[in-house]
């Protein structure tokens, strides 16, 4: 058991649990894709017992998405963005709002790795945070955006476009 905050961890594992699985086919994500990138975690925040897929961010937090009867969302440990190194050695990163866009990305393109970085927010209000990721590699030319089309969403590719410009970073392009 590990303790953070005031959250108690009682156990991280492989996927298994039947209710875990259901989630994410619900969410048409294939099985053999989220066990990839997602653990089950059992906690117990504030005296209630808990349960639900996580993984960790860059700062060895944890992003967590219950499963239960009330799904929600919440992080153990502090919030940070999440880093996944590509399969090529490419010029282009790619930045989604939460892992569930990048797994769908996943899917869509018919991958289980991506072929380029990815930074997951996790959070569009830390998104200065992938900038200065961004900003850290000279590498990228190219930055693809898959941010939900919600007002927050459409405010943070503004501002990550305004944070970039002055960068010698070619190509911003907002993916609906």
């Amino acid at each position: 058991e590990l303790k953070i905050g005031d959250t108690e961890i009682r156990e991280i594992k492989n996927l298994y649990y039947f209710p875990i699985l259901n989630y994410i086919k619900g969410r048409k994500i294939r099985i053999e894709t989220a066990s990839l990138y997602f653990k089950e975690i059992y906690f117990k925040m504030k005296g209630k017992k808990y349960f639900g897929l996580c993984y960790q961010n860059r700062n060895g937090g944890y992003e967590v998405a219950g499963c239960g009867q009330k799904p929600f969302k919440t992080a153990i440990g502090s919030k940070d963005i999440t880093v996944i190194a590509g399969t090529e050695n490419s010029n282009t990163v790619l930045i989604f709002e939460g892992m569930f866009d990048f797994l769908s990305y996943l899917e869509y393109e018919k991958l289980q790795k991506p072929k380029n970085d990815v930074i997951i927010l996790n959070s569009v209000a830390i998104w200065e945070r992938g900038v200065e990721w961004i900003k850290s590699k000279i590498e990228y030319r190219e930055i693809h955006l898959y941010l939900d089309n919600d007002k927050a969403g459409i405010e943070t590719v503004v501002r990550i476009r305004n944070a970039l410009e002055n960068q010698d970073k070619n190509h911003i392009t907002n993916i609906d």
